[in-house]
């Protein structure tokens, strides 16, 4: 299953590429390390348009050291989805 990063510039347009992983946690690295790079938002989804973290879990991510270390995933009906434990 593919995950997209997607982001939105300052201005609040979105931007034209994803960025694609295959699994949840190496996108949720990567929107770690975006989300400080001055865009307006970010979040990350499944191949079936479905947020699975939005701008406040990637935060959490950050804040616990979760992007470095242990990005926690659990896979639910063949849906994996990001936790954040906040």
């Amino acid at each position: 299953m593919a995950y997209f990063v997607k982001r939105t510039s300052q201005t609040g347009v979105s931007l034209p590429h994803p960025v694609t992983y295959e699994r949840p946690s190496a996108a949720m690295k990567y929107a770690c390390v975006a989300s400080g790079s001055g865009i307006s938002d970010i979040w990350i989804e499944n191949e079936e348009g479905h947020r699975i973290a939005d701008r406040a879990k990637i935060s959490c991510a950050v804040t616990n050291r979760d992007c470095n270390s242990r990005v926690l995933t659990s896979c639910i009906d063949f849906r994996c989805v990001v936790l954040c434990h906040c």
